[in-house]
């Protein structure tokens, strides 16, 4: 009997990641933890913008399996040797070739409000910055919508307050009047708010 002595024996990932901010430094943590625990090794790269060509050409010429990769990345060619999954990403259009693997903002909402809920408090407001244009938190909004209807929490419109991108300096004040008509619980989706909330 031969043993497969390599360290990895399932062979090597390359991982297109920025690691500075720390949403995307414990997402690397988390493809690392469980490709090791799978046998496979992974190899983290964050070239510059004009760098990312030349890295993913030596990748390709190399004893790689695949690339995972993060949105910052770009579209990696169709014509790519080998295979290619997006994390945290949604792509474009049904049509590309490429899998993507995100989180669910619509679900991951709907379930903090169930918790919420469940715990007895009826008395909701939504804050949030949202965008029309901004994906997540598009979906994050109708997840915690889709479950006041759900629970027939009344007057679900009132109860979101939207605040424009970076516009926080009269925060306090549009708080201030949200809690008089809804006095109980704040669920929100903004950290900068938060931030304001807590002083």
């Amino acid at each position: 009997k031969v043993l497969n002595t390599e360290p990895f024996p399932k062979g090597q990932i390359a991982c297109f990641c920025g690691l500075l901010h720390p949403y995307y430094s414990k997402m690397a943590n988390g493809v690392l933890q469980h490709a090791m625990g799978l046998q496979y090794g992974v190899n983290f790269f964050s070239p510059g913008s004009e760098l990312i060509s030349y890295y993913l050409d030596k990748v390709a010429k190399s004893n790689y399996i695949g690339v995972l990769a993060t949105v910052g990345v770009g579209m990696i060619p169709s014509s790519y040797p080998l295979p290619v999954v997006y994390m945290d990403s949604i792509l474009p259009s049904e049509e590309n070739s490429r899998c993507c693997v995100t989180c669910s903002n619509y679900r991951s909402a709907a379930d903090m409000a169930e918790t919420v809920i469940s715990c007895g408090h009826k008395n909701i407001l939504i804050f949030s910055s949202i965008s029309p244009n901004e994906f997540s938190r598009r979906e994050r909004l109708n997840g915690f919508v889709d479950t006041l209807k759900k629970h027939k929490i009344p007057d679900i419109s009132r109860r979101i307050i939207s605040i424009m991108p970076g516009n926080y300096l009269n925060f306090s004040r549009i708080f201030q009047r949200a809690y008089k008509q809804f006095p109980e619980t704040i669920l929100y989706n903004n950290p900068i708010a938060m931030d304001k909330i807590l002083g």
